[in-house]
């Protein structure tokens, strides 16, 4: 009896069909799930930033007028170079300035220290106090020149318990909104109310 030579096969490479099928199922599934985690946590992220960023804005600003002894005005610009923004709407953009004769518009003699472009086509940024207006000043001392007043974030298709506000007060500090009452919605410092979108 002669023996014969056992060749083993080489080993195949690939998947198959329907290894590839349960594959993609579970890509997708994994898809389907964190797409929208992630999402949200992209907004909320953008909330926090505006916020914050705004935030910034007002600080240097009352710095400025401090470290200068002169007026500051901060408001809504679309341009850049003036206080062009619609009346309590301030998504379009902002321009931070030395003021020197106060009269809430840049001159010739004013110097812009801070400009910031517009949100986007979705977001909103409103003031909601008195004046509700396209400006806020600061005097020489870093108060404010105007009453209370929030300026209320709000995100297109985001729940209420989203919404993120930063209040000014007559001494011009500048605070971020919180939910006091553990509803989960934050509220206005002055009035307790739930802040909301226009």
């Amino acid at each position: 009896m002669a023996l014969q030579k056992i060749v083993p096969h080489p080993f195949k490479n690939g998947f198959t069909l329907i290894e590839l099928m349960i594959v993609i199922a579970l890509v997708g599934i994994l898809a389907g799930v964190a797409i929208p985690s992630f999402q949200s946590f992209m907004v909320g992220n953008r909330i926090k930033t505006t916020v914050s960023d705004l935030k910034t804005d007002f600080r240097l600003a009352r710095s400025e007028a401090m470290k200068n002894a002169s007026v500051v005005t901060i408001c809504s610009s679309s341009d850049g170079a003036s206080c062009n923004g619609s009346r309590g709407s301030w998504s379009v953009g902002r321009i931070a300035f030395l003021d020197r004769n106060s009269n809430r518009q840049v001159d010739a003699n004013d110097s812009i220290f801070l400009i910031r472009d517009s949100l986007s086509r979705s977001d909103k940024l409103d003031y909601r106090g008195f004046p509700s207006s396209n400006y806020f000043q600061y005097s020489a001392l870093g108060r404010s020149n105007d009453m209370n007043g929030t300026f209320v974030f709000c995100a297109e298709s985001v729940a209420a318990d989203k919404f993120k506000g930063l209040s000014i007060n007559k001494g011009g500090r500048a605070r971020e909104t919180i939910d006091g009452d553990g509803d989960g919605v934050q509220e206005y410092f002055s009035s307790g109310a739930a802040i909301a979108c226009k």
